[in-house]
């Protein structure tokens, strides 16, 4: 099976977000509808971290899904403005429980034989510093 990266990921939900926003824009073809549900991609993406990270990065991929699922709800009118104005302390809580969840010991030094920088880095926390002559 082909492991499909991060990168391909979100440039394919990048790329289908602009190809969207292009018809709709230039009155080829009315997407308002599939434009209504772009979050969740965005929260399928943020799933498919936590499952490849087997769970041990959980603050970036949870607030990725906790934003998008908000934004999803409240583009599908099923929570109103009021409701996020009063509830968006839950985004800090749900920060501070990721940050205090992540492992102990990410800034430990190890070295990779690959040379490229995977773009959920800022997602899983990653510290990491490229000593290639290419780079």
């Amino acid at each position: 099976m082909t492991k499909i990266s991060y990168q391909t990921m979100f440039g394919t939900i990048v790329l289908i977000l602009g190809v969207l926003l292009l018809l709709r824009t230039t009155g080829i073809y009315d997407t308002i509808q599939l434009l209504e549900y772009i979050p969740s991609l965005f929260i399928l993406l943020g799933f498919y971290a936590l499952w490849k990270s087997k769970f041990s990065s959980l603050s970036g991929p949870i607030f990725l899904i906790v934003v998008f699922t908000t934004l999803q709800l409240f583009i599908l009118d099923i929570i109103s403005w009021e409701a996020l104005t009063d509830w968006w302390p839950l985004l800090i809580i749900v920060m501070g429980i990721g940050i205090l969840t992540e492992r102990k010991g990410r800034l430990s030094v190890f070295r990779k034989s690959n040379e490229t920088i995977d773009l959920f880095a800022v997602f899983g926390g990653v510290s990491s510093a490229s000593n290639s002559k290419g780079f």
